[in-house]
């Protein structure tokens, strides 16, 4: 080990032994000392996991003392703090920049989404500013309405819609058709009743969405409700106009979905519905471009599989 490895690790246990006495005149001068000798990146992926660590205990000076010392707020930092409900630190991320609308990746909003476990902490989201039709990313359409009609309760789903949240935004009946709170079907209805179609495959109005996610296992709110296994969340699709002969990108059906998820008694309930054909025999998924079928695997692989 260099000199300069061995400054490094000494100068890490100090801040280590620092941080555990919350001694922030000694976490000042360390990280003083780590900026010098490091360059951004690593001084990054030497310091945040302090940082995360006083996140985690709630320790508000520490975490204050870290951010003033340009030790970067990132998106598990934020998740850690909201899901802790820890106002604080939150409090503590604004003051330093953190911008409440940020994604937490690609596929997930805000960290509003995160909060709907305290009905209080999503108010104090929406009153600093939280955008309850953030998009995940330029091509996902996912909002924290959606994650709220999968997963919290109806007085927060209220609340968003009352600080200006989208039906028409977010893909909210394919995330309320997995929802499996005890309410499930009372919400389902009441997308239902505002005539949201049961049988649009997701992200199939949002242009380069569709493609973007169109291997990554989409179908209708049946198709989703059916891969969750919830019978309930069937039979109200259906009778609500929900076909069970509506195929996926890969030409699947509501059916081959129970079947492939070892549903046996959503299997029974739809397979006396799928015999025959329906009206509209173009779907949209039939449309070139909009579906894609599994290659078979080549003979000689499937000899090899055989043997194994």
């Amino acid at each position: 080990m260099s000199d300069f490895d061995l400054l490094a690790a000494d100068s890490i246990a100090q801040l280590r032994a620092n941080t555990l006495s919350c001694n922030i005149e000694g976490i000042q001068a360390t990280l003083s000392e780590l900026r010098l000798s490091l360059d951004d990146e690593t001084f990054q992926a030497k310091t945040i996991p302090f940082l995360h660590d006083a996140v985690e205990k709630n320790e508000v000076r520490l975490v204050d003392c870290f951010l003033k010392n340009n030790v970067s707020i990132n998106s598990q930092l934020v998740v850690k703090a909201t899901t802790n409900t820890a106002y604080q630190i939150l409090e503590v991320f604004l003051n330093y920049g953190w911008n409440i609308n940020t994604p937490i990746n690609l596929y997930s909003p805000s960290a509003l989404a995160c909060s709907f476990h305290d009905s209080d902490l999503t108010k104090w989201f929406l009153a600093h500013g939280a955008n309850p039709n953030q998009r995940s990313d330029v091509n996902t359409d996912c909002t924290p309405l959606s994650i709220a009609f999968m997963e919290a309760s109806f007085e927060i789903i209220q609340a968003l819609l009352k600080h200006g949240a989208s039906l028409q935004h977010g893909q909210v009946l394919h995330y309320a058709a997995m929802r499996k709170l005890d309410d499930r079907l009372e919400v389902l209805k009441y997308l239902l009743d505002r005539n949201h179609s049961p049988n649009a495959i997701m992200y199939q109005n949002c242009g380069n969405d569709y493609y973007f996610h169109m291997y990554s296992g989409i179908g209708t709110p049946l198709h989703h409700a059916v891969a969750n296994g919830l019978l309930d969340s069937v039979k109200l699709l259906v009778q609500y106009g929900a076909l069970p002969r509506m195929r996926d990108p890969m030409g699947q059906t509501p059916t081959d979905w129970a079947k492939r998820n070892g549903h046996e008694h959503i299997f029974d309930f739809l397979y006396p519905l799928s015999i025959g054909s329906d009206p509209e025999d173009i779907q949209f998924t039939d449309t070139p471009g909009r579906h894609f079928r599994p290659k078979p695997l080549d003979e000689s692989i499937m000899k090899n599989v055989r043997l194994l």
